[in-house]
């Protein structure tokens, strides 16, 4: 997924290197990031925090493509021109993007496996099927 801010483009790259930087943000350890990273995915998270998560876990993203493909930090976008580009977005922007995050893999299992146990995709599946019962 690409996010275009002030006119550029910003690859979403997620996995373990956007889960570091973001337990880096929040001065967290992998596991509790990854448990907040996957809490603000299944819209858990509330109060006074939440949108602090939601922006640096996305900010992470954008940083992690960055230096992923450019080898560089700077990533040309801040922290608050992300707020304001997600103030801003229209109203399933954000969904959007944390269903990209459901999709990405971390250790060779996707952040909904590691939420829902399956994919989203194969949980509806499930539930349409008619059962031998």
């Amino acid at each position: 997924m690409v996010l275009t801010i002030n006119g550029k483009d910003f690859p979403l790259h997620w996995g373990l290197g956007a889960l570091e930087m973001f337990c880096d943000a929040m001065e967290c350890d992998l596991n509790e990031g990854l448990d907040i990273a996957l809490n603000v995915s299944a819209a858990k998270v509330k109060g006074q925090d939440q949108h602090k998560y939601i922006v640096n876990l996305i900010l992470a993203a954008i940083k992690n493509g960055a230096d992923a493909e450019h080898f560089s930090d700077d990533v040309g976008v801040s922290y608050r021109q992300l707020q304001k580009f997600l103030d801003d977005a229209p109203a399933n922007t954000l969904s959007d993007i944390l269903d990209d995050f459901a999709k990405s893999r971390i250790f060779g299992r996707t952040i909904a496996e590691y939420l829902f146990g399956s994919e989203p995709e194969e949980q509806e599946s499930e539930k349409k099927s008619p059962s031998d019962g």
